[in-house]
């Protein structure tokens, strides 16, 4: 998955599970807003070596910046974050946790 473009399957199954708060979001506004969205965000950060100047933007800035609605932005934001990175990343972050928490556990009991 290209970090350009748009995952299909993300779209929907954030939608279901977001349940009755999503919005419909066309996919051809998710495509055009998609790269402003995440750059005007906090989900790029940019950090040189020796200094980290964060601007993100409220997602009602960053719709009144581009032209949008809040809700256009705030739901184009958190597909977008999610689609930064390819599933497996996601997955093995998860395994890392569930690993964390085991040994914990096993520590403690």
């Amino acid at each position: 998955m290209s970090p350009t473009m748009p995952c299909l399957y993300t779209v929907k199954y954030i939608k279901a599970e977001r349940g009755v708060n999503s919005m419909e979001l066309s996919v051809d506004l998710y495509r055009k807003h998609k790269d402003a969205v995440l750059q005007l965000s906090l989900a790029i950060q940019n950090y040189d070596g020796k200094s980290y100047t964060p601007t993100p933007l409220t997602d009602k800035a960053i719709a009144e910046k581009i032209g949008l609605t809040e809700k256009e932005a705030k739901e184009i934001r958190c597909i977008a974050e999610t689609d930064i990175h390819h599933l497996n990343v996601w997955i093995e972050a998860d395994t890392f946790k569930n690993e964390r928490v085991k040994r914990y556990l096993r520590k403690t009991s």
